[in-house]
Parts: C-alpha cells; sequence; structure tokens
C-alpha cells in the first residue's frame, strides 16, 4: 500500500514539474519579441528551421568576406549555428521567406565565456593589452580623446554585439542597422533582470573591428562605431529615462580578429600574424541608479 502511495505521488509531482516547465517555455517564449516589418523586410529571432538556410548563406555568401567577419572552419559551422540558435543568439533580416541578413547579438551570461571574450577577442583585460584610444563619445556623436576616462572594470553587464552579414545586393537600405536595434530591443527584458541581479553600475557593448571597418580614426567617416552607437542609444533609451545624455565611454584595444583556416579539423583561431588586424571595442554607458 505504502508502494501504491508512493508511486502516485511521485506521478503528480512529474505531472507537476512537466506542467510547470511548459508554462516557463511559454512564458519564455511570448517574452520574445515579435517579429517586425518594414520595408517588406521581416525582422526577427532565428529558429532551428532557419538553420540549413543560414548555413548555407555562411558557404555560399558571407565566405567572401571572411576578411571582415568570423568564419569557422566547415567541420564546426553547423554545430555552432545550432548551439547560437538554441540560444537565441541569432538574429535574422528575411525577404519573401529568403534570409538576406544575420547578426549574432547577445547578454553574456556565463562568466567564463565572458572572460575569455574580454581576454581573447576584445583583450581588455589581459596583461598584454594595449589601449589605443580612451576617450568619450558625446550626445551629438562627436569622439573626443580623453586619457582621464575610465574603463569599466567590472563588466557585470555585458552585451556582446557579434558578426553581422547581408546579402549585397541588399546593402545600403539600412537593413543592419535596423537589425541590430531589433536585436537589441529583443533584450531589454533580460538586460533588466540582469541589472536587479547584479546591481551593475554600467552596461557595456562589446565589439570587434578589423582595419577596414575601424576608419582611420575612431570617428571618422568609415568607422562602424558611430552606428553601433546610434543602435545603443536607441536601447538605452528603452532602458532608462536619459533626460540629461551623459556621454558614453569609449575604448580601443588592439586586437586581432579571430580567424580560422577552413579546412582546420579543431576550432582553434590562428596565430597573429596570419589573421586580420584590428580592434576590440568596449563601449560603456554608466547607470543612472535605475536599477537600485
Amino acid at each position: 500500500m505504502f508502494v501504491i502511495l508512493f508511486l502516485k505521488e511521485l506521478t503528480m509531482n512529474l505531472r507537476i514539474f512537466l506542467l510547470a516547465h511548459l508554462l516557463l517555455q511559454v512564458i519564455v517564449a511570448s517574452a520574445m519579441q515579435s517579429p517586425q516589418q518594414n520595408d517588406g523586410i521581416v525582422y526577427r529571432v532565428a529558429c532551428q528551421e532557419d538553420t540549413l538556410q543560414l548555413l548555407q548563406l555562411i558557404n555560399t555568401q558571407a565566405i567572401h568576406d571572411r576578411d571582415k567577419i568570423v568564419i569557422l572552419p566547415k567541420k564546426f559551422r553547423l554545430m555552432a549555428l545550432e548551439a547560437g540558435i538554441k540560444k537565441n543568439r541569432y538574429f535574422i533580416a528575411e525577404n519573401a521567406g529568403h534570409i538576406v541578413g544575420y547578426k549574432k547579438l547577445f547578454l553574456m551570461t556565463d562568466e567564463e565565456e565572458k572572460k575569455d571574450v574580454l581576454a581573447h577577442e576584445i583583450r581588455c583585460i589581459n596583461n598584454e593589452c594595449n589601449c589605443t584610444f580612451n576617450g568619450l563619445i558625446d550626445k551629438n556623436g562627436v569622439f573626443h580623446e580623453n586619457g582621464s576616462a575610465q574603463p569599466n572594470n567590472d563588466y557585470d553587464l555585458c552585451i556582446y554585439n557579434g558578426g553581422d552579414f547581408t546579402l549585397p545586393t541588399y546593402r545600403g537600405k539600412g537593413i543592419n542597422q535596423q537589425l541590430t536595434n531589433y536585436a537589441l530591443m529583443s533584450l531589454i527584458g533580460q538586460v533588466r533582470q540582469q541589472m536587479q541581479k547584479t546591481k551593475a553600475s554600467a552596461i557595456t557593448m562589446l565589439f570587434g573591428l578589423t582595419q577596414a571597418n575601424a576608419g582611420q580614426y575612431p570617428g571618422s567617416f568609415s568607422d562602424r562605431t558611430s552606428t553601433i552607437v546610434k543602435s545603443f542609444k536607441i536601447f538605452l533609451n528603452e532602458i532608462e529615462n536619459r533626460q540629461n545624455e551623459s556621454p558614453l565611454i569609449y575604448h580601443r584595444y588592439r586586437a586581432f580578429m579571430p580567424t580560422f583556416d577552413p579546412e582546420s579539423q579543431e576550432c582553434k583561431p590562428l596565430a597573429d600574424e596570419y589573421s586580420i588586424p584590428g580592434f576590440g571595442c568596449v563601449l560603456t554607458y554608466q547607470l543612472g541608479g535605475l536599477h537600485e
């Protein structure tokens, strides 16, 4: 009799657990930002059904931009895409069901992953870090060199602004920036939760630039930082009311884009002398205490 009662109780507990898990999935799914459409282009988070089309886009199109964006060895591309999509780290722009662009962007919550990126990709915390620009970006988007601008040393709340690609025939239409805006807006709920959890004093955006898209100097015409700043400001205005807009702190560090041999059997970047030179960038906004 005791065994029968025990099994009934175990079965009921299992049902409760499964219902709770299902409810959590529904809540998470509903919290994801709905797709948006602009000028016939749909912006949304990538799902598992997009994996093979994204893989084909990388293998046949994005591969030609491998001097500007990270392209993993062939052996690891599908695996990396599946893992990233599962974690909602990829966002896509599509036209009539065809993917015309993608963006990788996410809130960093894995501390080991964050430390690895800061040390080896951005190169702002290792012993050999070489800061090439230390300054501020004012509310008008003007860059000011300022040797006293202090970097964010805690990195409690970091957004990783990763690689992106748009088909050449769709470039010049603002698709990449709109996709970045969409991706950032999808993080608002997560960021607010992280603000409460960590009591972070700042929001930091991490991104890399190659010399080709870094401009002759920070803030110059071909420097992609300016468009990234515009998207970051739109996001920050949603996070807190920035009536008196404070400047952003901006640091650039000498770095190299992770570059891979496409035929390699291991997912390990090439040595610096064989990699694409560039910069690891740290864009910091000091929070106004809204999370307290």
